[in-house]
């Protein structure tokens, strides 16, 4: 009986860097893997805060056209639903002063709207996934709105996108300075 030794070694070797290339591609497909998830996650993160701003721009918009109030925040959402001005207020004001609406001298309206997964707006009792929060404060004796609009995630809560933004109503008409 005759011993291929060579054969045997030569088989040997091949198996150990087939094995070895087997490793090396097997590592190499979970980093490209994880690479993957990880554009997948940026790219849905950015697809959010793209459509939240838009959703923000959107309510700016109504917020200008209805001269610093929002006023035509039903027409424009109508799953909009109003929040108590005490909601937004803070609990240290609410404690200092017993009508939340003349905290120092200005007075606040709030909305807040739904959104399902794919930004259509819908109501409270869907499966929503995307809550904007909409707040007027208003100065009346300097005729200056300004809207607090943010945009939040349902399941981590956490803050998508915030706006703020400011109306400046015209002024009265008034006797001239030269008369």
């Amino acid at each position: 009986m005759k011993h291929n030794t060579g054969t045997q070694k030569r088989s040997s070797l091949f198996l150990i860097e087939l094995m070895i290339s087997i490793f090396f591609f097997a590592i190499a497909s979970s980093v490209c893997i994880q690479l993957f998830a990880k554009a997948k996650l940026i790219t849905d993160e950015t697809s959010a805060r793209n459509q939240a701003l838009l959703q923000a721009q959107s309510a700016a918009s109504v917020f200008y056209a209805g001269g610093g109030t929002l006023r035509l925040i039903p027409e424009a959402f109508p799953e909009a639903t109003a929040i108590s001005a005490s909601a937004s207020v803070t609990a240290e004001d609410a404690k200092n002063a017993k009508d939340p609406s003349a905290l120092s001298g200005e007075t606040l309206e709030s909305y807040e709207i739904l959104f399902d997964k794919s930004w259509t707006p819908c109501a409270p009792t869907e499966d929503a996934a995307w809550r904007m929060t909409v707040s007027v404060f208003a100065a009346p004796e300097e005729k200056l709105s300004t809207a607090d609009i943010s945009v939040f995630g349902m399941e981590k809560g956490d803050t998508v996108y915030q706006l703020q933004v400011q109306y400046h109503g015209p002024q009265s008409a008034g006797p001239s300075p030269s008369e």
